[in-house]
């Protein structure tokens, strides 16, 4: 009788482990804001405030997402809207899409995980579409919950 094939799948590191890595390789200081400017004027915007933001009304979300609206948050805002190859950036990790753009500055995928170092998690507002990034879930999806 022959043996049973075995098969090995390729391991990844999770969301968490990645952004750890960014962490320690990545300075905790003024940059944060620095990549945030930058990725501003990637985006073309011609406004940015910055500052605390009060507690919001989360009646309108699902429930996976309320706790992420309850509580003080720090505002990055800029006036640009995000077209479809931002989202494809921002959710990648150690991978850019703007390298082949020699006007845009952000070109390894890591700078704006900065943020990291001063949050939890994140929430990106575009539009009409709400990004959650919680490294600890590798997806949020209001459809299918957490995890």
């Amino acid at each position: 009788m022959a043996e049973k094939v075995q098969y090995r799948a390729f391991q990844r590191n999770t969301l968490l482990e990645e952004i750890q890595c960014i962490l320690h390789e990545y300075p905790d200081n003024e940059q944060i804001i620095k990549e945030l400017l930058q990725n501003a004027e990637d985006a073309g915007a011609r406004s940015v405030k910055m500052g605390p933001c009060p507690s919001c009304r989360s009646d309108h979300l699902p429930d996976p997402y309320k706790k992420y609206m309850s509580g003080p948050a720090f505002c990055f805002y800029n006036d640009s809207v995000f077209e479809e190859e931002d989202w494809q950036g921002i959710t990648m990790v150690r991978k850019s899409n703007k390298h082949d753009d020699p006007l845009k500055v952000g070109k390894f995928g890591i700078g704006f995980k900065s943020v990291f170092h001063i949050t939890d998690t994140v929430m990106v507002i575009s539009g009409k579409t709400i990004l959650f990034i919680d490294p600890l879930y590798e997806e949020i999806d209001p459809k299918k919950g957490l995890g």
